[in-house]
């Protein structure tokens, strides 16, 4: 989500962009998904921090149970989106002017396929949606692994390294401290 607002508001910064995950209402984020269900169910915060850390990060995340549980309860705290128990945040929808790749998966927990589904109607010639049948946090290298699980991600992630990857990080500090 901060990598399209970025691109968004510094397009000549950035020559193509993949989004893992992101639907077409960018807002829409486990952290939203979060305050539904926090709405919904009587649960507890760390009840219901540890079910999401088991949709969101399945079995065979490198991490112990409540280390993630700890991670997403801070990242609750300090994302930049504004959700809340008592409103849910929306950020403006649509595309971007240069190359886009947006890559979901059929049995992800937040973003449905029928929400990746939407981005068809931003897509310009030359841009590729892309679904694959698993969603996974740690897409690339299962835990112990030097063998790449999912080659086509692998592929994905070729394009998200060298000085570009430095330019997204500088991009994402000053959208951060908008």
């Amino acid at each position: 989500m901060v990598a399209l607002l970025c691109a968004r508001r510094h397009a000549k910064l950035v020559r193509s962009l993949t989004l893992l995950a992101v639907a077409e209402q960018p807002a829409v984020t486990w952290h939203a998904h979060y305050y539904v269900q926090r709405h919904l169910l009587p649960y507890s915060q760390t009840r219901l921090l540890a079910q999401m850390a088991g949709s969101l990060f399945r079995p065979g995340c490198p991490c112990p149970a409540p280390r993630l549980v700890q991670a997403l309860q801070r990242d609750l705290e300090q994302a930049p989106l504004l959700h809340s128990a008592c409103h849910l945040e929306s950020l403006p929808q649509g595309g971007v002017a240069l190359p886009l790749m947006v890559c979901g998966a059929e049995d992800d927990a937040v973003v449905h396929p029928a929400a990746l589904q939407a981005w068809s109607r931003w897509l310009k010639l030359g841009d590729r949606p892309c679904c694959f049948p698993r969603a996974a946090i740690f897409p690339l290298y299962p835990s112990g692994s030097a063998r790449p699980q999912n080659p086509q991600l692998l592929e994905v992630s070729k394009h998200t390294r060298g000085p570009n990857a430095v330019r997204w990080r500088r991009c994402s500090s000053r959208i951060a401290a908008l």
